[in-house]
Parts: C-alpha cells; structure tokens; sequence
C-alpha cells in the first residue's frame, strides 16, 4: 500500500487601513513577503487582499514611511501604522517643478546651512556667501553701509548687461541688480532667519526661472516653525560703518 500525503494551507482574504497616525495614506504598496501577490490602498487608505496563507507576512512600504512588516497569523483585519523616515526626506532635492534624489541631480549646486552662517558676522545674505561657496566672487561695491556687493557665479557672461544672479527668498524672486551702488536690496533680510542657501550656477536654472536666470540663481529658505516645546534663541551684534 502506498499513502500519499499531502499538506494543504488555507487561504483567507485581508483587509484593513493604512495610516501615518494622523489619517489614512492612499498609495500605500502591500506586498506578501516572498511572493509576487500585492495591492495598494485606496484613497481612504484601505486595501484588500484575497487568497493569501494564513501564514503569510505582509510588507508595507510607501515613500518617505519606514517598511512596515506584520505576520498574517489567521487574522482577516490588519490595521497598518507608517512610521515617517526622515533620512530618506533628507535626500530630496527641490528643483523647480518637481524633486529629486541628490545623487541623481546633475546641475551643480553649491549649498550653505543655517550653521555656516551663524559662524560669522554677516549683516547680509551677500556677505554670508564670501568665500562658503566655490566658483562664486563677491566684491563690495562702495564703502557706504549697507551698500551693495557684486555677486559672480562663474565669472562674467555679459559686457553690456546686468551680470548680477536673481535671489529667489521663498519662492519671491528679487532682482540682485539695484541699479545704485549704495543700495542692497538684501540688507532688509536678517541672516539669523536663513535656514538654508542653495546656488544654481550651470544654464539647468534657466529652464525654471527663464532668462532672469542666466547668471545664476541663489535659493534662500528661511526659518519656519516646528512641532515641540517653545524655544527662545537671542543674538546680538552691535557694529559701526563709515566713510572715511
């Protein structure tokens, strides 16, 4: 007599919502681990998956959430909370009209964080860039205080035109070129507000800002506010300008 045997798994269906702790994440990607069975969740954050082993693992990954894994274990409801990953967030570079990882950015950026600036003195964003940033000249136009410096991103690129770059503070663009060498259109922004300066210096930073964009552009986000206890930061710096 030969006996056969033979082990059957049962399979059930799963169901349940995906969430980051505030409300539900739709686009979510819910894979069975080992296997090629997977779904993705609804706008409301639910998902269904059917004719799964009840042994089975299920991954949960989206991006910028930490993969999240729970064993099936018989249970036809599994509720999902993502964790944010915020070294991943980190390598996201914003460019114009969309993002990209750093490694994958093929202009060249020069970047300067809020801690550089803090290390020196600087009344104005011009002066914080001196001598943090390769490729970029800046020389002070006037002796006048709070008068104007001459910023170049790779040298010079016009003889009878402007070849000062744009600032865009925020998303606000600001022309660099006061037409006056005692003016600054910069000294109205405190350097202790700069959370970040990024430089676009190759002809990428045209196809977003047009021609206004052809000697270069500096990016400037400022400080905003942030989840947690209050705190106070105080600077102070007293100084004195003249002419001689």
């Amino acid at each position: 007599m030969i006996v056969f045997s033979a082990s059957v798994n049962a399979q059930i269906t799963v169901t349940g919502t995906v969430t980051d702790g505030a409300g539900p994440i739709p686009g979510v990607n819910i894979i069975v681990k080992g296997t090629k069975t997977s779904t993705v969740s609804n706008f409301d954050g639910t998902y269904t998956l059917q004719s799964i082993p009840t042994n089975s693992i299920l991954v949960f990954s989206f991006i910028g959430y930490k993969p999240h894994e729970v064993a099936v274990n018989n249970k036809t409801k599994i509720d999902a909370v993502l964790e944010e990953n915020l070294n991943d967030l980190k390598e996201v570079v914003v460019i114009g009209y969309g993002t990209a990882k750093r490694a994958d950015l093929t202009g060249a950026i020069s970047s300067i964080s809020s801690a550089a600036v803090t290390q020196s003195v600087s009344t104005t964003i011009d002066q914080v860039l001196q001598g943090r940033a390769a490729g970029v000249q800046i020389q002070q136009n006037s002796g006048t205080p709070g008068g104007s410096s001459s910023v170049r991103i790779r040298g010079i690129s016009s003889i009878t035109g402007s070849n000062e770059p744009i600032y865009v503070i925020d998303g606000v663009i600001i022309d660099g070129n006061s037409g006056s060498l005692n003016t600054n259109p910069l000294s109205g922004i405190n350097p202790q507000d700069i959370a970040s300066i990024d430089i676009l210096k190759d002809a990428s930073a045209t196809a977003i800002y047009g021609s206004r964009a052809a000697n270069g552009v500096i990016m400037v986000t400022t400080k905003t506010g942030r989840k947690g206890d209050l705190t106070l930061n105080f600077d102070s710096y007293v100084g004195w300008q003249a002419n001689a």
